[in-house]
């Protein structure tokens, strides 16, 4: 099967909303990130619909559609009903005439095919008597039947799709060289094209890109055409719920939409609970109209008042009707529709216990089935990991006590005083630490007033002026304690947390080491003025006995002087 849908996970959070989205749970999740397991998707597009980061992407065809028309092929337009709800700037003559700008050959609706597919139902339910029948416009149903519920295969009515069928219309009026291109709000329809369509529908471009392509043009310079098929009346309700009308004799006629409403009525097909039923059924909520390929994002009842309204400018032209009809005798309609036979393997009680255990789960009370993975029950998740889809560490609750279990355990086993308090400054959560320093049970003081205890002067300065405190020595002359503290603000939690690293024996160290260094100095200082009183003394006396020497040798030389005066 070839898929149009692919994930970018550059902006995958673990949010797993897709799993929850998925109705037959064809994701799993690798390195953390989502991916699709192709031979499980049954194309619906809820992923895509639901992801918050919009990660999930569909493969568009558009630049395909106008290299064709480039190419200079007869490029045919087969344009579903309910596109008609997201034209909100242009009426459907504008539409018409900007694909026809474009450079579509022929702009067509796709009610042909619809037109042709009821009276095939009709023809069949006359000549095929059975206890249920169950259309087969949808391919999402198609392929979710075929897939997962192969007992109910014959149930669905063997004939083609509104789209193939109008398909296969248009090329036998415009010849087999042309090119088809659906346009629509349905995603599946791009599945269906590549896989079951047998080359009928050469490309399908959602209603969402068609409109960005003609938002680029100048609105007053599109000229407003007619579709080139005729109306065909109220078949143009084909894409809300319940406009499929055709008559079915004595059979009662169901209508059900939306993949929670389509699961309740497979199970109660299964379970053998209906009977003389034919059912009208459609993956999305309000059957076409509530499609992901819409532009805007306008409810399911303001485009299905849309297609209403337009639907009574539509009335039914027998003679066209008449000629299509003659068109539809030389076409086969039909379709098998074949199991594609997925087979899971079945993973035993004590596997599951296992691996249930392993997240946490070892008694059934464990079990919240709280969904958070995006299993509907923990029994499935484990299902999940046992076939290699999902992974034991998805499941939120698990990992959430885990967190808190480690963090229980650093709360508690640090050596450093912590406390959380309220607004208020009344204490919500304290460790053992900082209890035994206020010499009380932490279950006491929770709840307490923390000013009875420290000073709360930096708790005020934080909560008022918006600025965590860092790293600020304290005193806590309460205790006797030196610190080295922090606030911090936690406005998610409107609390202060208040965090204590015990300094008191590296500050008496550090005043051990200063008291012994200032009587180093001091001792040092005594020395050195010591040795300066000696070296003064020594120097004195020094000059003392110079000075007497100077004296003598003075003497002498007076002495020797008069000598030689006399010789």
């Amino acid at each position: 099967m070839k898929y149009i849908l692919n994930f970018s996970n550059v902006n995958c959070k673990n949010c797993y909303k897709c799993i929850r989205g998925c109705p037959v749970k064809a994701i799993k999740m690798e390195d953390n990130k989502s991916c699709f397991v192709e031979e499980l998707c049954i194309g619906c597009g809820n992923c895509f619909k639901v992801c918050p980061q919009h990660s999930k992407k569909m493969t568009s065809y558009l630049g395909q559609v106008k290299e064709y028309i480039r190419l200079g092929y007869k490029v045919v337009a087969s344009v579903a009903p309910s596109s008609v709800a997201d034209l909100e700037n242009i009426n459907y003559k504008k539409f018409v005439g900007a694909l026809k700008k474009i450079g579509f050959y022929k702009v067509e609706e796709t009610i042909v095919g619809a037109k042709a597919i009821t009276e095939e139902y009709e023809k069949y339910i006359k000549n095929n008597k059975q206890n249920i029948y169950i259309s087969s416009c949808c391919p999402t149903i198609n392929y979710l039947i075929t897939k997962y519920h192969e007992d109910i295969i014959k149930y669905l009515m063997p004939v083609d799709s509104p789209m193939i069928a109008h398909g296969k219309y248009l090329k036998k009026i415009y010849g087999e060289d042309i090119k088809v291109v659906f346009i629509g709000p349905c995603i599946s329809k791009k599945y269906e094209s590549l896989n079951d369509s047998g080359g009928i529908i050469d490309k399908v471009i959602s209603i969402q890109e068609c409109i960005d392509s003609i938002n680029d043009m100048d609105i007053n310079d599109i000229e407003e055409r007619e579709f080139d098929n005729k109306p065909l009346g109220d078949v143009t309700l084909f894409p809300v719920e319940e406009g499929m009308n055709f008559n079915m004799g004595e059979i009662n006629k169901v209508k059900v939409s939306g993949m929670d409403n389509v699961k309740d009525l497979i199970n109660s097909i299964e379970n053998n609970e209906l009977n003389n039923m034919f059912i009208e059924i459609n993956a999305c909520s309000g059957s076409c109209v509530g499609g992901v390929g819409f532009k805007n994002d306008k409810g399911i009842y303001y485009r299905k008042n849309r297609v209403k309204q337009y639907t009574g400018q539509r009335s039914l032209d027998q003679k066209y009707l008449n000629n299509i009809r003659e068109v539809f005798k030389g076409l086969s309609l039909k379709k098998e529709f074949k199991s594609y036979g997925i087979k899971f393997d079945i993973p035993s009680e004590y596997e599951i216990r296992e691996i249930l255990a392993s997240i946490g789960k070892k008694t059934v009370k464990d079990e919240l089935n709280c969904g958070a993975c995006g299993y509907d029950t923990c029994r499935d998740k484990a299902i999940a990991v046992y076939r290699k889809l999902a992974q034991r560490h998805m499941c939120m609750g698990y990992m959430k006590d885990r967190v808190e279990a480690v963090s229980n355990v650093i709360f508690e086993a640090t050596p450093n005083y912590i406390v959380i308090v309220g607004y208020d400054f009344k204490i919500i959560d304290i460790n053992n630490a900082m209890a035994s320093v206020i010499k009380k049970k932490r279950e006491e003081l929770i709840g307490e007033y923390i000013g009875d205890y420290i000073d709360i002067k930096y708790f005020i300065d934080v909560l008022y002026s918006k600025e965590d405190i860092i790293s600020k020595k304290l005193k806590w002359k309460e205790y006797d304690k030196d610190t080295q503290s922090s606030i911090i603000l936690l406005k998610e939690h409107s609390a202060l947390l208040g965090i204590y690293i015990d300094t008191t024996k590296e500050e008496n160290q550090r005043k051990t080491i200063r008291k012994v260094k200032l009587n180093t100095i001091n001792t040092a200082q005594n020395v050195i003025n010591k040795q300066m009183r000696v070296a003064q003394e020594i120097a004195s006396l020094l000059g003392e006995t110079t000075a007497e020497t100077k004296v003598i040798l003075t003497q002498l030389k007076e002495l020797a002087m008069k000598g030689e005066e006399e010789d």
